[in-house]
Parts: structure tokens; C-alpha cells; sequence
């Protein structure tokens, strides 16, 4: 295109180049004119168009809402008649709660609770969660929860509260049925944590029939046993008594202060040992299993002496 000087007066031969110029533009005028027309009704019909889509879309959206609304509640109401004629249904209470029971049969083997003994501790929970009335039946069957595994290293400060209320639940559900514990000694132990749970563990633990204690790691300086002190004094209903322990040093396998047991009917130590010159007589103990393993060094007299103070073995 021309660069023109708008203040001067174009020339004879300057004058027919613009006119030339402007027969063309004049043309190009004309043709883009039309484009932008038909351009300009395309966008229109586009716009509409679209305005149309997604009018459509949004009331296909709100009816498939509608649709689909309608079939969760048509879905609610077949799921409810169905749980409503499910034939667990028609299963006595007496029946689901021996159904309840055979799930913690596994778990009255010791060794098996303290390999599982994490997934045994929601057995009861898990029962009476289901729906109103197999918690009723829970709730109702104490020997669900008479099968207690207790792992002392699992109490923090921060779960005390939370082991309160677990224990407390078994202490109440069980009502009068015999407990089965297991305990799992892990060190260190923190004394103030001890304290928060004494009451609620001698609870239960006077009411346990079978008793099987785990050590799995020496007590260092300055830390203690779980609850030795009262947890002894407690025993005098236990029938069966296992004491074991796994990678702990033979002088730290050793238990001073047992009382005497006057219902204890079975014994069984693993790596354990006690000393027998110093503990009272066990006259009722029938059955005796004493392993105390090669790291205690213990003697054919020493055998004998612990067989002569329980008087009635079969």
C-alpha cells in the first residue's frame, strides 16, 4: 500500500495509481462485506445452537437426577425387603449366639491368640456392630467376651482412655462367665499407664479361670513388670496357668511373690522357671508341663522338687 503525504495534492500519474487503487479495495470491500455477513450468521446459528445444547443437557441432567434418585429409593426398598426376608433372619438368638461363639474358637489356643490376638480383640465388637438385633445377641452372650488379650506395649498415654473403655466393656458383657486372659509383656513399661488401668485389669483378672502370660523382652532398670505387684493377689481362681517367654534372657525368666493358688488344677511353663524352695505348695495342680529350656541348667533334683510340691499330678 501507498504511503501517502495527506497535506500535498497527489500528481497526474500519482492520482491514477490511487484511483486504480481504490477500484480495487472497492471490490475487496464489497466481497469481505459478504464474508462477514455469512460469517456473522454462522456464529448466530452456532450460539443458538448451543444455547439449545445445553438447554438439552441440562434438562437431560435434571431428569437423569430425577431417574436416578427414583431407583436408589426403589433399590433402598428391595434391599430392605430382602434383609427383611434373608433367612439369617429366622435363626434363633441361641443359635446365632453359639454362630458368635465358634468365631473365637480358634483363639482359646494361646499360641494362636498371640499370633492374632489384634484381630480376636474385635471379634465382640465386630458381632454387635452388624445390625440392632445381633447386637442385642452380643451383648447377651458373655462368653463372647470372656477371651482377653492384653499386650501391654499397645498402652500409651494417649490410649489409655480408649483401653478403659475396651477393658470395661469386657468387664460389664462377660458378667458372670469365666475369662480366659492373655497377656503380653513388652518393655518398658510406663508406671503412671500401669496405675490408670490397675482397677479394671484386677477386675478382670479375678474372675479368670485360664491365665497364659507372655514375656517377650527382659524388664530394663527402672521399669517393672505389668501390674506384678496385685496382679498375683488376683489369681486365686485361676485353674489353668501358662507362663512363657521368647528371646529373654533365663535370669529375667524367673517370677517371685506367686501366692498360693489354691484352685490352680494346670501349669505350664515354656523357657520359665520358678523357684520352687521359695513358693507355697500347689496340692491341686493335675496337670504339669515344665520346659524350662537348656538356659536355665536345671537339675534332675530340681524337677523333683518342683513334682513333689504338687502332690495331686495324674
Amino acid at each position: 500500500m501507498l504511503q501517502l503525504d495527506v497535506n500535498r495534492y497527489a500528481g497526474h500519474a500519482e492520482a491514477a495509481l490511487l484511483r486504480e487503487q481504490l477500484e480495487h479495495d472497492a471490490k475487496d470491500a464489497v466481497e469481505l462485506e459478504a464474508r462477514l455477513l455469512k460469517a456473522s450468521t454462522a456464529q448466530h446459528t452456532a450460539e443458538v445452537a448451543l444455547l439449545a445444547a445445553q438447554e438439552a443437557a441440562d434438562s437431560a441432567r435434571a431428569y437423569t437426577s430425577r431417574i436416578r434418585t427414583q431407583k436408589e429409593l426403589v433399590d433402598q426398598r428391595m434391599l430392605r425387603a430382602r434383609g427383611l426376608l434373608h433367612p439369617v433372619r429366622r435363626v434363633p438368638e441361641e443359635l446365632l449366639s453359639q454362630i458368635f461363639l465358634h468365631l473365637l474358637a480358634p483363639y482359646h489356643w494361646f499360641n494362636f491368640v498371640f499370633q492374632h490376638y489384634k484381630d480376636m480383640r474385635v471379634v465382640p465388637f465386630a458381632c454387635a456392630a452388624v445390625c440392632r438385633s445381633w447386637r442385642v445377641t452380643a451383648l447377651s452372650t458373655p462368653k463372647l467376651w470372656s477371651l482377653i488379650a492384653f499386650d501391654n506395649s499397645d498402652v500409651t498415654e494417649a490410649s489409655v482412655g480408649a483401653w478403659e473403655a475396651y477393658l470395661d466393656a469386657f468387664e460389664s458383657h462377660s458378667k458372670s462367665a469365666a475369662l480366659s486372659l492373655g497377656l503380653i509383656l513388652n518393655h518398658p513399661v510406663d508406671t503412671a499407664i500401669c496405675s490408670a488401668l490397675e482397677g479394671l485389669v484386677y477386675a478382670l483378672v479375678s474372675r479368670c479361670k485360664r491365665v497364659h502370660i507372655k514375656m517377650l523382652s527382659a524388664p530394663s532398670e527402672g521399669t517393672i513388670h505389668v501390674f506384678p505387684e496385685f496382679l498375683w493377689n488376683a489369681f486365686q481362681t485361676v485353674r489353668e496357668l501358662n507362663l512363657a517367654a521368647q528371646g529373654v534372657a533365663a535370669s529375667s525368666c524367673t517370677i517371685d511373690g506367686l501366692p498360693a493358688l489354691l484352685c490352680l488344677q494346670s501349669l505350664t511353663l515354656d523357657s520359665f522357671w520358678l523357684p520352687w524352695d521359695q513358693l507355697p505348695a500347689l496340692p491341686t495342680v493335675k496337670y504339669a508341663a515344665l520346659r524350662p529350656g537348656l538356659e536355665f541348667g536345671v537339675t534332675a533334683d530340681q524337677l523333683a522338687s518342683a513334682v513333689s510340691s504338687m502332690s495331686a499330678l495324674e
